[in-house]
């Protein structure tokens, strides 16, 4: 990538779920999480008309983040199979985003939601068991292209967790 390409585009990776590994139980909670399920529902959201109209597409950009989750084995529910399944998590990709002038800055978060339930009421709800989020900014002409860049580094971060928790859920115990 040029100096200048990447003047034009910066995305900054945070790590806001840092504190929920604080514990050993708390780990080993998120490491069951994601070496348990097979299946995942995928919903993207919140894609404002000013980048709506940079290109930037709710469902083109599902649906690639549907293959990629399905190119490395792992099924994804959408619809009426993900209303009968209750339980199966959801990804969630949230994208906000602003224009000032020529330039575009966005935020795109990755939340990783489970079904869980409540022991005080019996309530039933999702709860956030692992989040990351990209920060950029980008040049007009290339709001799309930095968009589906921050998704995809969020993916794969996503799918190097789940590799991760599914190594240590096939290592002997100690």
């Amino acid at each position: 990538m040029s100096l200048r390409a990447a003047a034009s585009c910066r995305v900054v990776v945070t790590l806001l779920a840092g504190l929920a590994l604080a514990s050993p139980r708390a780990a080993r909670a998120q490491r069951q999480l994601f070496d348990r399920f097979t299946d995942v529902g995928v919903h993207v959201i919140g894609v404002p008309d000013e980048a709506r109209q940079l290109g930037v597409d709710s469902i083109d950009l599902r649906r690639h983040l549907e293959a990629r989750l399905r190119g490395v084995g792992i099924g994804v529910r959408s619809g009426a199979e993900l209303a009968a399944f209750q339980d199966t998590p959801r990804l969630v990709i949230v994208v906000s985003a602003l224009t000032v002038d020529s330039a575009y800055f966005f935020s795109v978060t990755a939340e990783l939601l489970e079904r869980v339930a409540l022991k005080r009421t019996g309530g039933e709800m999702y709860g956030y068991n692992w989040t990351r989020q990209a920060i950029g900014a980008a040049t007009l002409e290339r709001a799309m292209t930095a968009t589906w860049g921050a998704v995809d580094q969020l993916t794969s971060h996503f799918l190097e967790a789940r590799r991760r928790a599914m190594a240590l859920a096939q290592a002997p115990s100690q």
